[in-house]
């Protein structure tokens, strides 16, 4: 490069590199405002047309917002970026006033609960800083459905996610629960196939992990490495998704009642789940944080539009050999779920939520009330059947080990955990699940029945197919000791069939003085079969029961 081309440069970059250094500096004591350089970058607009003023003019609007974190935290909070080529390509298209959309999904804590939703939650003061620093034509959309888990999104996803998204948040390390163990389990598979999909959405979005606390750390004194973000965050490397984490920025402080960091502080008193509005916005100030150093990044390290293009929509194989998504979803629920009920004699549909967060399903307290859904369970033509190893695991992933599904091949399967305050201590053996198939049609789609867990009033019910297809049972207990109400789904591996009917009975057993259940929806994927111990579900497979009041017997002893 000529001398007389390199000077201005290099006095751009260096000039661009002190106010980023401000800006990111300026919410920290002692550090002085930016108003000297603002006039610098005015005396050295000459020395190219006007390019390096222009230069400092967008940094400067991108770096306006105020942090309530220090660099140091916000730097903590970022956890992995990687080469982030992904964003790079969308804040290119932000700088260039282009079309872009934005999306969350998530459980209660991103949807915004507890606080003013649209207003106070972390999703909203991003949405507030992106459309007042850009000319860009925004849209955003909060996809997240409270008390969910990654797998019940993962089936139903372009019902809470724009088809053509540019940039998703995923916040599931919460609600997923942990896992204690290898991360070859299938928790961390069927997020991985949730990653999947949502990289292979039309766009080639940018995908961002938004790490949040486990719950109740405190009040169970769960350790630092007790959560499914450091198991998820493997696959981030992986695939080359930024992470973010709230533990990684609060931990030390919140055990030390730092100020701004306390207990009292980030939650709310009567909860330890849910952020307070000092919570979400460190969690807004992690996600500007990552869009601005992103930009700092293409400035100081600029990739040419030929590799955006090479690598910014690439998807590498599977990190699980063959643990490809499914390309024939699914996901009846919300106003399309009643279509498909053919019998509801004693139950209701009912919304159990509020019109701005609605919780609707199927309610009946009735002992051996019925209700029968007809679907079908074909596969598509490019789907195919995958079968690997998993390693054995251990752990809750926000479920019970108390339910249970029959299956023909009188396997147990199951889960221990050894966080503590909990006793599940259901340990598994090793048959294979293609005993399941043996001298009979073959179970290669998986049915997902959506449920209601809640700790008071909850029944038990026996979820068949009837008519049509085949497929293993299933019993889902209502209840469970949480202290919380979150969707769950029970999985059956069915046949494939055009009218497969599947009856949810009641049952008269029941851990409480109730016999409340609610059905939310059905979902049909192919079968990925997961040979070992890991095959980790909210109904585990195990011996085929020899009368349902046995085995409810046994499981509310313990077994």
């Amino acid at each position: 490069m000529a001398r007389h081309a390199f000077v201005p440069c290099m006095m751009a970059l260096l000039l661009l590199m002190c106010i980023a250094c401000s800006r990111q500096a300026a919410a920290e004591p002692g550090i002085a405002a930016s108003a000297d350089l603002d006039r610098l970058s005015s005396s050295y607009a000459s020395l190219h047309d006007g390019d390096l003023l222009r230069g400092a003019k967008t940094y400067q609007k991108l770096m306006a917002y105020k942090h309530s974190l220090t660099r140091g935290q916000l730097q903590r909070s970022l956890v992995y970026k990687g080469a982030n080529v992904r964003l790079r390509k969308v804040v290119n298209k932000l700088l260039a006033g282009q079309n872009v959309s934005v999306g969350v999904i998530g459980g209660s804590i991103s949807w915004g609960h507890m606080v003013q939703k649209g207003v106070e939650d972390w999703f909203a003061l991003l949405s507030s800083y992106m459309r007042t620093t850009f000319k860009a034509k925004l849209t955003f959309k909060n996809g997240c459905v409270p008390a969910t888990q990654s797998e019940y999104v993962s089936v139903c996803l372009k019902n809470f996610v724009d088809s053509e998204v540019d940039l998703v948040f995923v916040e599931y390390a919460t609600n997923d629960g942990y896992m204690d163990g290898s991360i070859n389990n299938s928790a961390v598979q069927a997020f991985e196939r949730l990653l999947r999909n949502l990289l292979q959405f039309k766009n080639a979005p940018a995908v961002v992990l938004m790490e949040f606390l486990a719950t109740d750390v405190k009040q169970n004194n769960i350790p630092f490495y007790a959560t499914a973000e450091d198991q998820y965050g493997v696959l981030a490397q992986y695939y080359g998704i930024p992470w973010l984490s709230f533990r990684n920025l609060i931990w030390h402080g919140f055990w030390s009642d730092k100020r701004g960091f306390s207990r009292n502080d980030v939650f709310f008193i009567e909860d330890e789940r849910h952020p307070t509005p000092v919570g979400h916005k460190y969690m807004a100030d992690m996600a500007v944080n990552l869009i601005q150093q992103t930009y700092v990044d293409s400035l100081l390290a600029p990739l040419g539009a030929d590799v955006l293009r090479e690598h910014a929509s690439k998807v590498p194989g599977p990190l699980f050999p063959g643990n490809y998504e499914s390309s024939n979803l699914v996901c009846i629920i919300g106003d399309d779920f009643p279509s498909v009920v053919v019998q509801k004699a004693d139950w209701d549909w009912v919304n159990e939520g509020t019109a701005a967060k609605p919780k609707w399903g199927f309610v009946s307290q009735k002992v051996g009330a019925k209700l029968v859904l007809k679907i079908d369970t074909h596969a598509s033509s490019s789907d195919g059947n995958v079968t690997h190893k998993s390693s054995s695991s251990r752990g809750i992933r926000g479920s019970s080990s108390k339910d249970v599904g029959a299956a023909g091949s009188g396997q147990l399967a199951g889960n221990s955990s050894n966080l503590p305050g909990s006793s599940s201590n259901l340990a598994g053996n090793s048959s294979s699940l293609a005993g399941l198939t043996a001298g009979a049609a073959v179970r290669d789609m998986i049915v997902w029945i959506g449920y209601l867990k809640s700790w008071r009033l909850m029944g038990s019910a026996t979820i068949s197919c009837i008519e049509g297809c085949e497929c293993t049972s299933a019993f889902v207990d209502g209840m469970h000791e949480e202290g919380n109400t979150q969707q769950y789904m029970a999985r059956l591996l069915a046949t494939q069939h055009e009218h497969c009917l599947v009856e949810v009975k009641i049952n008269d057993f029941s851990r409480s003085k109730g016999h409340k259940l609610k059905v939310t929806g059905v979902m049909v994927t192919r079968r990925i079969d997961y040979l070992g111990q890991g095959d980790f579900t909210d109904q585990v497979i195990m011996d085929a029961m020899t009368s349902q009041n046995e085995a409810a017997e046994e499981d509310n002893t313990g077994g």
